[in-house]
């Protein structure tokens, strides 16, 4: 009685994602003794997908991206995005190259960036939250590539999801950018260091440290997908609300909501109109999945941004993504 009493008052304590937190490790950590061939083998697909496709087209773009802000680039970006992304989205200069490296680099660039200049002092907590809005994107060859060439095999859904994907985002700034202008002091020029040998080996460690973080999310969420799929909750959830939607497309959304790549995947294979399952990709890349969003909030919850804020950002930007998208799916397809 007395341990019920202890477990009873230490979640109360808890707030409801610390809960869930401990709910999501605890199922998993049940699955992995009870199962370990069947998620070790998740595990070991998860690190192959980061290894094989994930880390050669993400760590350049990590590397260069710090290296480029170290040189000064970032304040050449600023000062021509200036003025248009005051007037737009009320946020600083700089927001104008942490949104030109996301959309050149896709996720989680802009987070990263976003947190780097706020660590550094060039960023507010508010900025950075206006920022978050707006810099959070896939880049353009995993849309016109994988997507469009591969998945749904026509270039043209590929260049319809990434004008969605893009406006949508632009739209989200404008949705979130406020009315007040934030008047605390930061310092809007970047440190630059002097020493070449300098720029170049802190930007190889800033790179290693961020993509390790991205493999270590895509191995967890991977192996989440594939237990939420093999213990059934995906196609119990599919059916109970089989009355809203069909299963098939529920099972999409909710793999999509999981992990980005497969829930793109799975709506190109629907069998349905483009008219739905190209717009329904759409949202599912703009929205990012658990997996990108969790890499987000590590990077910036240290601008002190609320989790619950990072994910409504996303689930408007997704939203929006999916009334363009359809819109223009409408007049091509």
């Amino acid at each position: 009685m007395r341990c019920l009493a202890l477990i009873q008052r230490m979640f109360k304590r808890l707030s409801p994602l610390r809960m869930l937190a401990i709910i999501f490790c605890g199922f998993l950590m049940v699955l992995l003794l009870v199962q370990p061939a069947i998620y070790i083998k998740s595990a070991r697909d998860g690190i192959l997908l980061f290894a094989v496709s994930v880390l050669p087209a993400l760590f350049p773009f990590f590397f260069f991206s710090t290296f480029l802000t170290k040189l000064g680039v970032a304040k050449n970006i600023a000062t021509l995005g200036k003025k248009p992304f005051r007037f737009l989205f009320n946020a600083p200069p700089l927001s104008a190259y942490v949104f030109t490296m996301s959309i050149l680099s896709g996720y989680p660039i802009g987070a990263k960036l976003t947190s780097d200049f706020h660590t550094n002092n060039m960023l507010s907590s508010a900025d950075a939250k206006k920022c978050a809005a707006f810099c959070s994107t896939s880049n353009p060859i995993f849309i016109l590539g994988t997507v469009g060439s591969i998945m749904f095999n026509d270039v043209m859904v590929g260049v319809v999801i990434l004008l969605a994907h893009y406006l949508s985002a632009l739209l989200n700034g404008l949705l979130y950018r406020g009315r007040k202008r934030d008047i605390s002091q930061t310092n809007s020029n970047p440190v630059l260091i002097d020493n070449c040998n300098n720029i170049l080996s802190e930007s190889i460690i800033s790179a290693t440290n961020s993509i390790l973080i991205v493999g270590g999310f895509i191995c967890v969420f991977t192996i989440f997908l594939n237990a939420l799929t093999n213990v059934g909750v995906i196609s119990f959830i599919s059916s109970a609300l089989s009355f809203v939607l069909p299963a098939d497309i529920t099972t999409t959304i909710l793999s999509g909501m999981v992990e980005m790549t497969n829930g793109s995947y799975m709506a190109s294979r629907l069998s349905v109109s483009k008219i739905i399952s190209v717009p329904l990709c759409c949202a599912i890349i703009s929205f990012g999945g658990l997996s990108i969003l969790a890499q987000c909030i590590t990077f910036l919850s240290r601008c002190k941004i609320k989790v619950k804020t990072i994910i409504t950002q996303k689930l408007t930007q997704a939203i929006i993504s999916f009334i363009l998208c359809f819109v223009f799916s409408l007049a091509l397809f």
